[in-house]
């Protein structure tokens, strides 16, 4: 994985825990040896520190039909480090849709609690078609050509042409959130355990909430950051979700000396910017890091605000906002270019969009009604443009079936942790404070400060400690109280400086 990829992931779905873990020595499980695990192979990628194990799991791509194309399950399992781990291992479920989990696995292995290393196995299958698991991979933008991230998102022949190419390899409408879970279980059951607990960040909470629904009698625990409840409507809640973060940082701006000094005006200066920017495009010269060429960029609103929206979900992007919008507003838009496009490169990179399409276009745009788009995008920054350009490009993309549970009330008696950014541009908190009230056994922490993804030392000791112990009750997040916004950069020398 290329570092600004990973770099990007971490900010958005993969900052499950900050501390480090034990250098111990991992012992291979005895029930790894079970007939049931004889998929399962010393993993040979040298990232891993510790032993892992790899493998494939086959399923039929048609679960229904049970006949016809079988999809391979990329699997990647981190044994507990403990002679005698608890028998309910940890299923990580990635967002996106269409982040591969496995992926993620070397990383998260180091970078986990020693005492949720210590006492569990980690599991990471890559959902179908992501990752290494019949990845539907759509190449719709060109590195040599960076117009493609700053012009309208999906453009509807790239699409057509991504389409026409996988449903060569692929059958389209089984890769849905419903379909997925029923391979997680499958997998579940073959690995041996009867118990888990699920983490799921972003989209993956939207897994981990489906699995919870059919399966809740598989699941000890769940921790969710990030909420994405089973009737998003994704992209729908983004607009709101933008001005929040947005109004937020203006916020805090102005009560940070050395922000409020560098930009007293901030927020006319964006409003003249939204203006300036809907009377026409504006042309930018930038040079492409990628080839060195020299290149005009035709810079949109539309566009604008929805890389401005990405910058939005973590503190490292975040911070550089205000200075980006000043020289935007002095009539520079080259430094937003060149700020933003490692994001957005990295954003499609970690994506396999095939699924990302099927996911979106059956489980949330064909819901959206013109009333829902008035409610939700009226005055807000971004409009209705994110949902307008993901519309069309649903027109190009078959839909899978949707079952009833994506629109039905969802009660869980399990223990459910909520991690919930109050800035998050992507899951406002308020889906989470909507699901709380049908769990009883549920907690929504408000992370003071936060995006979307963005978790701390205090939320990964936090969360070790409700996984060890599984259950919210007595559950202590004092440490909270002393969050704090990282120091906005005030200059375009820190901004760029900062973006490398």
């Amino acid at each position: 994985m290329k570092l600004s990829t990973r770099i990007l992931m971490t900010l958005l779905f993969a900052a499950l825990f900050l501390s480090h873990a034990a250098a111990a020595r991992a012992q291979i499980p005895a029930r790894a040896d079970k007939p049931t695990r004889s998929f399962l192979s010393r993993c040979s990628e040298p990232e891993f520190k510790t032993k892992a194990w790899c493998g494939r799991y086959e399923v039929f791509e048609n679960r229904a039909s049970k006949q016809g194309r079988k999809i391979a399950l990329n699997v990647v399992i981190l044994p507990a480090l403990s002679e005698k781990p608890s028998p309910d291992a940890v299923f990580f479920l990635a967002g996106g849709p269409g982040q591969g989990a496995a992926s993620l696995a070397a990383y998260i292995g180091e970078a986990l609690p020693a005492r949720v290393r210590q006492e569990r196995d980690i599991v990471f299958i890559d959902q179908r078609g992501t990752g290494e698991s019949n990845p539907l991979n759509c190449n719709l933008y060109n590195d040599d050509d960076l117009q493609g991230y700053f012009e309208e998102m999906f453009p509807a022949k790239a699409v057509r042409d991504c389409r026409a190419r996988l449903e060569r390899v692929a059958d389209l409408t089984q890769y849905t959130t419903n379909i997925a879970i029923d391979d997680l279980d499958e997998v579940r059951r073959s690995l041996g355990y009867e118990k888990i607990n699920l983490y799921g960040g972003s989209y993956g909470t939207t897994v981990a909430l489906a699995y919870l629904q059919r399966y809740g009698a598989h699941v000890r625990s769940a921790v969710l950051a990030g909420v994405a409840t089973l009737d998003f409507k994704l992209p729908l809640p983004f607009a709101k979700g933008a001005q929040l973060a947005m109004d937020g940082l203006m916020r805090d701006c102005e009560q940070d000396a050395a922000c409020r000094q560098a930009f007293p005006k901030l927020r006319e200066e964006f409003r003249a910017v939204l203006e300036r920017l809907l009377k026409g495009a504006v042309s930018v010269e930038v040079v492409n890091p990628m080839n060195g060429q020299s290149q005009s960029i035709s810079l949109s609103r539309g566009p604008f605000t929805e890389r401005l929206r990405m910058m939005l979900y973590g503190h490292n992007t975040a911070r550089l906002v205000p200075a980006l919008i000043h020289s935007a507003y002095q009539g520079d838009f080259k430094p937003f270019i060149l700020a933003s496009l490692p994001q957005a490169r990295a954003t499609y990179q970690s994506l396999s969009l095939g699924m990302y399409f099927t996911v979106t276009c059956t489980e949330g745009v064909q819901l959206i009604t013109e009333e829902d788009i008035k409610r939700e995008t009226e005055g807000t920054f971004i409009g209705d443009y994110r949902v307008r350009v993901h519309q069309r490009a649903c027109r190009e993309w078959p839909r899978g079936e949707l079952p009833n549970q994506f629109t039905s009330t969802f009660k869980s008696d399990v223990p459910v942790l909520m991690l919930s950014g109050e800035l998050d541009p992507a899951s406002p908190r308020r889906f989470a404070s909507e699901l709380v009230r049908q769990l009883p056994n549920g907690l929504q922490l408000n992370v003071p400060f936060g995006g979307h993804g963005y978790f701390s030392e205090c939320i990964s000791d936090i969360t070790a400690d409700f996984i060890s112990r599984g259950t919210v009750r007595g559950l202590s997040a004092s440490c909270l109280q002393s969050a704090k916004r990282p120091p906005f950069a005030t200059t375009l020398t820190e901004a760029l400086s900062l973006r490398r």
